[in-house]
């Protein structure tokens, strides 16, 4: 009778483990945005807790509510995420890689767990990933609503000591600024950059950056296409004795070019008189 009565126990202790760590993994997970839940379907898969403990969110729906674009690259298997750093996140490795102009020069970085995929849907550890590609943002967790809290800090803004003018939004920002933060999509495939060099009058070489053709930059419904002579520079400012800078306006925005390194930066009071960024909308805010 003992013996009855011991297994009788045992398999309820047994059976009250199981449903309770059943419970455990299929509670949701919620994430929040700025204060705005993320809605989750099983069309864009669920956030859940991994075998580390670490979140693993749905990577298409929650970097859209953060306007942070995404590649992906089936041959390496790794979502490219554009913040202000790029990164890199393999499948299946605890690693990303970031930061670096090209995946062959950015800086590796070993992480607690790894990316998966689950049911065709892409899962990254969405605090790691945050982190790496720079974007303004806090991560939190709370515990007792299972919550991941991101929160946008705002703007990081470029404000380079030649802009002696701080106007009320940004004075200047470069374009993987412009998607990292802003949401705002551009393309620089037919814009020429080239550095050549010539004979001087004096018989010294010159230097000279030679840039033309065409920048578009879209947000939502808006697409602004600027078209750019092409127009020879000499690389360095002889007369103020430091590289030479661009500031023009063309298709309704300013366009700063700094030779050294090939610089490019827009000016934000002209991106908000033409409607690529929404000041009113907190999805697109930029810093003050």
């Amino acid at each position: 009778m003992k013996k009855i009565t011991l297994i009788i126990i045992l398999s309820l202790a047994l059976t009250l483990l199981f449903s309770l760590g059943a419970h455990g993994a299929s509670d949701p997970v919620n994430v929040t945005v700025n204060g705005k839940p993320v809605v989750f379907t099983q069309e864009t898969g669920m956030p859940f807790l991994d075998k580390n403990g670490r979140t693993q969110v749905p990577l298409k729906v929650v970097l859209e509510a953060l306007n942070v674009s995404v590649d992906w690259d089936g041959t390496k298997r790794e979502a490219i995420v554009n913040g202000y750093n790029k990164v890199w996140v393999p499948i299946g490795k605890k690693y990303l890689l970031y930061g670096g102009a090209s995946r062959e020069s950015a800086d590796q970085v070993t992480i607690d767990t790894e990316a998966t995929i689950v049911g065709s849907k892409t899962y990254i550890p969405i605090a790691s990933v945050l982190k790496y590609s720079q974007y303004s943002c806090s991560v939190s967790w709370n515990a007792s609503t299972r919550t991941v809290i991101i929160q946008n800090q705002g703007m990081m803004p470029y404000r380079g000591e030649e802009d002696p003018n701080w106007i009320s939004y940004v004075e200047w920002y470069e374009p993987d600024m412009l998607r990292a933060h802003a949401g705002i999509k551009y393309d620089l495939s037919q814009f020429k950059n080239d550095i050549v060099v010539e004979d001087g009058l004096d018989g010294k070489l010159v230097m000279y950056n030679i840039i033309g053709g065409s920048i578009t930059l879209s947000y939502k419904d808006t697409t602004v296409v600027m078209d750019i002579p092409t127009v020879k520079i000499p690389s360095w400012d002889v007369e103020n004795r430091k590289n030479a800078v661009v500031e023009k306006m063309y298709s309704g925005l300013t366009l700063k070019y700094e030779t050294f390194g090939s610089d490019i930066y827009f000016k934000g009071e002209d991106l908000v008189k033409v409607g690529l960024i929404d000041k009113d909308n907190d999805e697109n805010r930029v810093a003050n």
